[in-house]
């Protein structure tokens, strides 16, 4: 999710509390990170966090304690997600999405609005929660349906929303099977496919050979840790966002024949 969606979809109302914020980063050691973290929030909450790289986390009563390196405290609450299912290379990590009120704030309010207070914030992590899950659902579904309707070599009415697979889709389908696809069908993709390092181009060979990530692991002699860092630099060179979007082009460039001229 780009941080314009997640600003848009889980901005909190901070009418009756100034510089509330929602936060969603990668949980290490207790403490939620902020380094590519997600913010949603006014500029007086969002802004402040910005600028910090660590959050950490202190059991507190009905709400949770977060210290930044400033020394600024927020209380809150927060839930722990996993995305990655137990076969990937970053099953180990994991995510929170929390809300978070600067403790003055709270402390200047009466007993029942902190009682109302702790009640709105456990619903809108349940929102939240479920809102992220939502998304996550809208976007990857059609990723999902795609990759299975290409497989079977169907590529009528097939979208994923984004626009260059898109594209390629299209020129696919509507080409007469007679004749060789255009020679540029693939060009961007080739393009920067060429600027991945040796190591990364294993791995994407392994990929183009239909190995998961638990049969490249032992075919490289490499650890998760190692895949993870390589997938992404994959991924980020290849305009990529993860592994079901890299299965799906895969798919289309061995439909179209390309898979011995990508690297």
């Amino acid at each position: 999710m780009s941080a314009w969606n997640f600003g848009s979809h889980f901005t909190p109302d901070d009418s009756d509390y100034p510089g509330v914020v929602c936060v969603f980063g990668e949980l290490i050691d207790n403490k939620l990170s902020l380094t590519n973290a997600l913010y949603a929030g006014r500029l007086l909450g969002a802004g402040k966090l910005k600028a910090q790289s660590m959050i950490s986390i202190e059991a507190n009563g009905e709400l949770n304690r977060y210290e930044v390196g400033s020394g600024r405290t927020y209380l809150g609450l927060h839930e722990e997600l996993r995305l990655y299912s137990e076969d990937s290379p970053y099953e180990a990590r994991s995510y929170a999405l929390a809300m978070l009120i600067p403790e003055d704030i709270i402390n200047e309010a009466s007993f029942s609005e902190r009682l109302l207070l702790i009640s709105i914030l456990a619903a809108l992590i349940l929102l939240g929660t479920l809102g992220s899950v939502y998304i996550g659902r809208k976007f990857l579904s059609p990723i999902m349906s795609a990759l299975e309707a290409i497989k079977s070599g169907n590529l009528q009415g097939i979208k994923t929303g984004i626009m260059e697979i898109d594209s390629v889709i299209e020129q696919m389908r509507r080409h007469n099977k007679n004749e060789p696809l255009p020679a540029d069908i693939f060009s961007g993709f080739i393009a920067r496919a060429k600027t991945l390092t040796t190591v990364e181009k294993s791995v994407f060979r392994l990929c183009l050979e239909g190995l998961d990530d638990a049969a490249i692991l032992k075919k490289l002699y490499i650890s998760k840790s190692d895949l993870a860092v390589l997938s992404e630099r994959i991924y980020a060179k290849l305009g990529l966002s993860d592994k079901k979007t890299l299965l799906l082009y895969i798919e289309l460039i061995k439909m179209g024949g390309y898979e011995n001229r990508i690297v």
